[in-house]
């Protein structure tokens, strides 16, 4: 039987019973998230179903913890269990950009403290020259945007991990990162993985590889993510006032080697980017006398 018009809402009453806002309810309608039961043909206006209430109250439980539209889409289409891993997944996502706030306010307070200013690098515990010897390595290499770094670290420090057990074997130090700098379309390649104590093979995606030889210069950085380009031009900066020059490789640009120095072997995503870092940079020429 046709429902009656009468018993429907309109979009003023089902935004108030609903909590979504009657703007917010036409972009549902428009990307097929929501949709009214009925659009007056003459007049335009959209008419729902009392039993709708329950599917906007779940949209609007999920856009409360910042859920994507898409993602929204997708969790109210899949049965429990899958739900369940798309909220654990979207959970971390808030933990990380948690992470990311705390460390925002701690620079903020740090500026308005006078401990530091606007135009200060990040600090560095200590810099120095060191001679960086063939160092044989299991790495994983991507082309990424900044906003897939975290997750692509974190899946290719596990992935080299998880071979490196396999074959019984150990990293022979910290996990590592070398990163160009991006390209016009903020892309920039990566390559990431363990240090090994001889050359093993690779497999897949996993390249066995030598890491680059010469004298770098090495500096301690302690403190969150969000400082790690400050520490980089500390470094940079050390480099040129000591009259060398950024060895360059790969197409011209010049590549920073990150370590984290307090890394676990099974960091995850999300877990590395809040430890204590050493970043190197391969340098030429002669130290001014």
């Amino acid at each position: 039987m046709e429902q009656k018009a009468e018993t429907l809402l309109s979009i003023g009453r089902f935004s108030r019973l609903s909590g979504l806002s009657a703007k917010a309810l036409r972009h549902y309608d428009a990307i097929g998230l929501l949709r009214p039961t009925r659009t007056d043909a003459d007049t335009g206006y959209r008419l729902y179903s009392p039993g709708q209430l329950r599917e906007a109250g779940a949209i609007a439980r999920l856009r409360a913890v910042d859920v994507p539209l898409e993602e929204c889409k997708a969790i109210l289409a899949a049965d429990p269990a899958t739900t369940r891993e798309r909220l654990i997944e979207h959970r971390s996502r808030l933990e990380r950009r948690a992470g990311e706030l705390q460390g925002q306010l701690a620079l903020l307070d740090a500026i308005v403290s006078g401990r530091t200013s606007l135009q200060d690098a990040a600090p560095l515990e200590k810099i120095e020259l060191r001679e960086q010897r063939e160092q044989p390595a299991l790495t994983m290499r991507s082309r990424i945007r900044e906003e897939d770094l975290d997750r692509t670290i974190g899946e290719a420090i596990n992935g080299v991990a998880a071979y490196l057990r396999e074959l019984s074997e150990e990293g022979a130090g910290p996990p590592f990162n070398v990163r160009s700098d991006v390209d016009e379309d903020d892309v920039s390649e990566v390559e990431i993985g363990w240090p090994t104590a001889e050359r093993v093979p690779g497999r897949g995606r996993i390249q066995s590889g030598v890491l680059p030889v010469g004298q770098a210069a090495w500096a301690v950085y302690r403190g969150p993510y969000e400082g790690l380009p400050g520490a980089y031009r500390a470094v940079y900066e050390w480099i040129v006032a000591k009259g060398y020059e950024p060895v360059r490789l790969r197409a011209g640009r010049h590549p920073a080697r990150d370590l984290l120095l307090r890394s676990r072997r099974d960091a995850g995503p999300g877990r590395v980017r809040d430890r204590d870092r050493l970043a190197s940079a391969l340098v030429s020429g002669r130290a001014k006398s």
